[in-house]
């Protein structure tokens, strides 16, 4: 495994998420231009825990592990998962290990980080989505993630980390949203 950053270490052991400095913001960038009609949906990293299913044997960094098959489907349908031994397990053609949730950028993912289809969003853009509900109508979102059931006018916003977080990705779930896309690129 390869060495962990503070930050990395604080979201594995406490399956934390933390908001990225520049995205704290309030206001959008002047420049933002804003259409109608996406489909919103939220997003959160399970846990080992909320998995019982029959244990499946897996290789990970030559190391062998156990975990509830339907543990395994979540995480190669999602791409990352707290396991019980408080490091995530991902999926990008193989298992792999980590300190933390990785975007598609390859940082951590962040509350609030968004996957887009990067055919309508390209990774880097600034998002505001300001018809969901508070407190995320005033967020200054950023398009760090993808994800294979992401396409066209649809966005993917992460909430956290645990099953505590389900009831939030469905409060932001919904059609017809406002998105504003724009004011540069990180």
């Amino acid at each position: 495994m390869t060495d962990l950053t503070r930050r990395q270490a604080v979201a594995a052991l406490g399956c934390l998420s933390f908001a990225v400095p520049a995205l704290a913001q309030t206001n959008p960038p002047v420049g933002m231009r804003c259409s109608g009609g996406w489909f919103v949906t939220g997003y959160y990293t399970a846990a080992e825990s909320e998995y019982a299913g029959t244990p499946v044997e897996i290789v990970v960094d030559g190391r062998r592990y156990a975990f509830p098959a339907d543990f395994l489907r979540k995480v190669r349908t999602d791409g990352w998962a707290l396991t019980r031994h408080r490091w995530f397990l991902g999926w990008n053609k193989a298992w792999r290990r980590g300190g933390a949730p990785l975007t598609a950028r390859g940082k951590p993912l962040a509350l609030g980080s968004v996957a887009v289809d990067r055919r309508l969003v390209p990774l880097g853009t600034h998002i505001r989505i300001p018809d969901l509900p508070p407190p995320w109508n005033d967020r200054l979102f950023l398009a760090d993630d993808i994800g294979g059931g992401i396409a066209g006018k649809r966005l993917d916003v992460y909430c956290g980390c645990g099953a505590d977080k389900r009831p939030e990705t469905l409060r932001l779930t919904g059609h017809g949203h406002v998105v504003c896309l724009g004011g540069g690129t990180v």
